[in-house]
């Protein structure tokens, strides 16, 4: 009993020497500092916001001045180790615990120090990162003073709240700071802007000054995107010119080099020239089938319907046929002879690229036996058959037209009449000429020699 009364006396007289000063504290200064404390925290109270923070912790600071006596208490963390830095630091967080809003107790509950309690208020409102810290830089150097309007009172009241909110994201005022601060005022306000946002990404909310190196480094990383991004641009606008000059510009080789559509005897010249398959390339246009001028211009006049019939209804085989077409023999329909088809290689005269003798397609007809035979191979009286195919007779002159029919048979002279004999007059088929699909007798002919 005796040793815990000499331990209680000992406590009591034993002072608490801090680094501030070197103010020596007692339990009985704290214990009357305790009985005072309602008349020192007359300030207003920190609100939920925490608009007023800044102006709120500096009349904190001042209450425990007044109270222990020490200056600036939130500048650095003092030990609480002994008996009375307890008692001491218990004064202080009754001075934050009965100046806030009941709704801010909550922030402060897992404090174990009133400085740790302190720290955790300012984190919980700071806004911070040098977007905000600059927005508000440059709201007090725009701010003027106006003596007609602003009374000087309320002007530095004005000022003091934006230093008070500067202070609350974590600003110091500082030389480096303060010089960091001036590196940005004076730059082109695209530039602050995008420098801000990479010291944003920066923010440290426990170590929320920037110090001038940070300041710097951010100016540089700017500096070289900007740069890189410049070149970009140039390479790319040059490109781009690069590209039209080159579409703009006509190769010497390609000037006067109009395209234009050949006439057709410029093209029959040129096939000549080039001795090539016949299915590859047109053939020389050759001597006009014989068959095709003994039957005169008023034949050709007429249109191709009996052809098509005949390969809708075949024809029966008629008895002035000639005896291949009754023996069912094939008709070549290249040449025109009998036994043999050009498709199948056994025409001498296609083989031998030899000129074609046969009747012109329209004048083939399509019999019941399923083959395809030339109408002067059916009636011969009344279509001549081309000298090839005759027993007696002569292949036509130039000069002269056989027009046979059923009634009569006479030898006009060529000039005696006036006669076209261009294909045009005489509306003849032309390499230019569709052929209609229904032309499948001798194995099909190819386009080539249709238009032949």
């Amino acid at each position: 009993m005796s040793e815990s009364k000499s331990k209680s006396t000992e406590e009591s007289t034993t002072s608490s020497t801090t680094n501030k000063a070197n103010i020596t504290l007692t339990a009985q200064d704290i214990t009357e500092a305790k009985e005072n404390l309602g008349n020192e925290i007359k300030f207003d109270h920190l609100t939920t916001s925490g608009s007023n923070f800044v102006e709120w912790k500096k009349n904190t600071a001042r209450a425990i001045k007044a109270l222990i006596g020490i200056k600036n208490y939130w500048d650095e963390e003092l030990p609480v180790l002994s008996y009375l830095d307890q008692k001491r630091d218990g004064l202080a967080t009754s001075v934050i615990n009965n100046t806030i809003h009941m709704n801010l107790k909550n922030v402060t509950d897992d404090s174990d120090t009133a400085y740790e309690a302190m720290k955790a208020l300012q984190n919980h409102f700071r806004k911070g990162g040098r977007t905000a810290q600059f927005a508000l830089f440059t709201r007090l150097m725009n701010l003027r003073l106006d003596l007609q309007e602003t009374e000087m009172i309320s002007h530095m009241s004005t000022v003091d709240s934006i230093v008070s909110k500067i202070e609350s994201t974590g600003f110091v005022w500082n030389s480096e700071s303060v010089k960091g601060l001036f590196y940005q005022i004076v730059m082109p306000p695209e530039m602050t802007k995008e420098i801000n946002k990479d010291l944003d990404n920066k923010y440290n909310k426990t170590n929320p000054n920037y110090k001038l190196k940070d300041i710097k480094s951010a100016i540089q990383i700017y500096l070289a995107r900007e740069r890189t991004a410049s070149e970009t641009i140039i390479i790319s606008n040059l490109s781009t010119q690069m590209e039209t000059m080159s579409m703009n510009t006509t190769p010497r080789n390609q000037i006067h080099s109009r395209q234009f559509t050949p006439n057709r005897s410029t093209m029959n010249h040129s096939y000549q020239s080039s001795p090539v398959s016949r299915f590859n390339s047109p053939r020389p246009t050759p001597k006009i089938d014989p068959i095709r001028w003994q039957r005169g211009p008023a034949a050709w006049s007429r249109n191709e319907n009996d052809r098509k019939n005949s390969a809708i209804v075949p024809l029966e085989i008629p008895n002035s046929a000639v005896s291949g077409v009754k023996k069912g023999l094939l008709q070549c329909f290249f040449c025109g002879n009998f036994g043999h088809v050009y498709s199948t290689g056994g025409c001498k005269s296609y083989n031998g690229d030899g000129e074609r003798t046969g009747a012109h397609w329209r004048d083939w007809r399509k019999l019941s036996n399923g083959q395809w035979y030339s109408l002067n191979a059916l009636f011969p009286n009344k279509y001549v058959l081309p000298v090839n195919q005759r027993s007696s007779s002569t292949r036509p002159n130039a000069n002269s037209v056989e027009i046979m029919n059923e009634d009569n048979q006479m030898k006009i002279e060529a000039s005696a009449i006036d006669l076209d004999w261009s294909s045009e007059g005489f509306g003849l088929i032309d390499g230019d000429d569709e052929v209609p699909t229904e032309y499948l007798f001798d194995g099909g002919a190819t386009d080539a020699e249709k238009a032949t």
